[in-house]
C-alpha cells in the first residue's frame, strides 16, 4: 500500500509494474510503435451512479497524459461505461460534463418520480446522442477492446458485452449496463435480448479482465480502500423482489449475496487476496475524506471530487496537476 498524495491512495498488487508498463507503451506510442511487449494491458472502471464522476476525472487525467490509447482492453459497468466510453472516443471533457451540466436536474434524478426516478431514457436521448454527442464511429474504431457488464434480464446471469462488436447497438450496450432496476424502470434491448446494470455481479468488472487474460491492470474505483458493502436489509430485499423478481424466481435473489460478491472482488483490487494466478494491478482508490453519495446533485461538489481524483492519477506519474485543466459545471 501506497500513499501517492494527500487525497488518494495506490494499493494492489505490484502496482509499480503496471506503472512501468504504462509508462513504456505511452513512449513507444509517441514514437508510433507498436505494443510488441508480451504482456496484455487492461484498464477496469468502476461505477457507482454519481459517484461515477471520480473515475472520469481519473480519465480526464489518463487523456491529458496522452495514455488513453495504450490499453489493450477496457471494462466498465455501470456508469463507469460512460467514462470509458468517452475517453475512448476522445472526448473526455465532454463526458465529464455529463454529470455535473445534466445528471444534477430533475429531468435525470427525481425520486418523487417512483416510476422512473433515474432517467436513463433521457440521458441517452437528449444528452450522450445531442447536448454532448459521444463519437460512436470513432468508438467503433479504437484498437482498445471495449466489454461493459451487464445482467440478463430474464435469466438473472452476469453478461459481458463487447461494445464493438457483435449483435445489437452499441449506445444499447451502453445504456444495458447503467439499466438499474428500482431506480429505472425497464430492460433495455440488445438485440433480441433484455439486459439490466451489470452491477449486480460486477460492480468493479476486475475478474472478467483477470479470465481474458491480462497481465496488468490499472483500476479505477469510486471507493475508498477500506469500504465494504453492506448488506441488503430484509426491506431493500423485499421491495427489490416484489418490484423486479416477482415474476422470476431466478431474479428473486440477486441482492442476497451482492456484499459478499463485491468484498471478494475489492480484496484482489487492493491486495488482500493474491495467489499465483494474480496479475499485476494498480487501483486508484478515493480518498476517505471524500464524501460523495451516489445521488449527488451539487455540481461543484463533484467538479471539486473529480479534480482530486484526477490530480490524484497524474501524482502517479509525476505530472503537474495543471495539466488536468478539469472544465468547470456551467455558470462555474
Amino acid at each position: 500500500m501506497k500513499n501517492n498524495s494527500d487525497n488518494g491512495i495506490l494499493v494492489g498488487h505490484q502496482s509499480d509494474h503496471v506503472l512501468q508498463l504504462m509508462r513504456e507503451r505511452l513512449a513507444r506510442y509517441q514514437r508510433g510503435g507498436a505494443f510488441i511487449d508480451g504482456c496484455k494491458l487492461g484498464l477496469v472502471v468502476e461505477g457507482g451512479a454519481m459517484r461515477g464522476v471520480l473515475p472520469a476525472g481519473g480519465g480526464v487525467a489518463l487523456s491529458r497524459l496522452g495514455m488513453a490509447s495504450i490499453f489493450d482492453e477496457v471494462y466498465a459497468s455501470s456508469a463507469g461505461v460512460m467514462t470509458a466510453a468517452y475517453m475512448l472516443t476522445g472526448q473526455p471533457d465532454l463526458g465529464i460534463r455529463v454529470y455535473y451540466d445534466h445528471c444534477v436536474g430533475k429531468e435525470f434524478i427525481n425520486l418523487s418520480r417512483f416510476w422512473k426516478m433515474l432517467d436513463v431514457d433521457w440521458l441517452f436521448e437528449q444528452v450522450i446522442c445531442k447536448h454532448k454527442c459521444l463519437n460512436v464511429e470513432n468508438l467503433l474504431r479504437s484498437n482498445t477492446r471495449f466489454f461493459v457488464m451487464a445482467t440478463d434480464h430474464d435469466t438473472g446471469a452476469p453478461e459481458i458485452l463487447d461494445v464493438q462488436h457483435g449483435l445489437g447497438n452499441p449506445l444499447d450496450k451502453l445504456k444495458a449496463s447503467m439499466a438499474l432496476p428500482v431506480f429505472y424502470n425497464k430492460a433495455v434491448m440488445v438485440g433480441e435480448r433484455r439486459f439490466i446494470d451489470g452491477g449486480f455481479h460486477h460492480p468493479l468488472p476486475l475478474v472478467p479482465a483477470i479470465q481474458s487474460g491480462c497481465t496488468h491492470l490499472f483500476v479505477m474505483q469510486s471507493r475508498p480502500v477500506d469500504y465494504v458493502r453492506q448488506a441488503s436489509t430484509i426491506l431493500q430485499r423485499l421491495i427489490f423482489n416484489v418490484i423486479y423478481g416477482r415474476l422470476n424466481h431466478r431474479r428473486w435473489g440477486l441482492l442476497r449475496q451482492y456484499h459478499i460478491n463485491d468484498k471478494k472482488i475489492r480484496e484482489v483490487a487492493v491486495g488482500q487476496m493474491v495467489n499465483e494466478n494474480t496479475p499485476c494491478i494498480a487501483t486508484v482508490a478515493v480518498s476517505r475524506d471524500t464524501k460523495l453519495s451516489r445521488l449527488c446533485n451539487d455540481p461543484h461538489m463533484l467538479w471539486q471530487a473529480a479534480n482530486e481524483y484526477g490530480c490524484n492519477v497524474l501524482s502517479l506519474f509525476d505530472a503537474n496537476f495543471d495539466l488536468l485543466k478539469l472544465p468547470r459545471p456551467l455558470g462555474g
